[in-house]
């Protein structure tokens, strides 16, 4: 019986890092998308079948296999994340949708820091996914710790494009989304902190 339930982890995880590496993918495009180069990337339908896929995994274990308290938390922890990076690949889709409007309209982020603010968001992603595989309590913490410095550089980029603005008035409609793409990059931080207190939850029961 152990060795049927060990199985079903196993293909649980192999799932679970599927999803995070269609996730990588999808935020490693909104980089280079704002940098000019825009690519068709559609990772949405199996984005969702593999969320779909998880649930059920998640599911039938609980229902069927009364796991132990450290396996409870393990899927409990999976069923979670799967939401955060399921939103995580949603935003970073309205990001590339908005980047290839920008391109056509001749719109550019030199100098309002949207870049930098993307690298450090996606960077929290990337040790968020780290601290989930290597069971990881530190980079986890890096992770919690990290938040702050990303809302600030949210509330620098929303600075900059405000001078912006100001000073090309007739591009101001397009300008006001760079800052919605900012926002996502804001949240996409919020939710590998999510991921990282997730982290905590499943190695000791509690989330930091």
């Amino acid at each position: 019986m152990r060795n049927n339930f060990n199985d079903k982890l196993k293909k649980l995880d192999i799932d679970f890092n599927k999803m995070c590496a269609l996730c990588q993918n999808s935020l490693d495009v909104t980089l280079k998308a704002l940098s000019g180069d825009v690519l068709n990337v559609e990772t949405g339908d199996e984005l969702k079948q593999l969320k779909s896929t998880i649930e059920e995994q998640c599911v039938n274990m609980l229902l069927e296999e009364s796991p132990v308290a450290s396996d409870f938390r393990v899927i409990m922890a999976t069923l979670l994340m799967i939401a955060d990076l399921n939103r995580i690949a949603a935003q970073s889709s309205r990001i590339n949708k908005l980047a290839k409007l920008f391109k056509e309209e001749g719109i550019t982020v030199n100098d309002t820091g949207l870049d930098k603010l993307g690298e450090s968001a996606i960077e929290m992603f990337r040790d968020s996914m780290k601290a989930v595989v290597d069971n990881d309590g530190a980079l986890a913490a890096k992770v919690i710790n990290s938040d702050n410095s990303v809302d600030d550089s949210f509330a620098d980029v929303k600075h900059k494009i405000a001078k912006l603005i100001v000073k090309i008035p007739e591009s101001g409609e397009l300008l006001i989304d760079l800052v919605l793409i900012a926002k996502y990059y804001e949240r996409i931080g919020d939710h590998s902190v999510n991921v990282a207190r997730l982290v905590n939850y499943k190695i000791n029961g509690i989330e930091a």
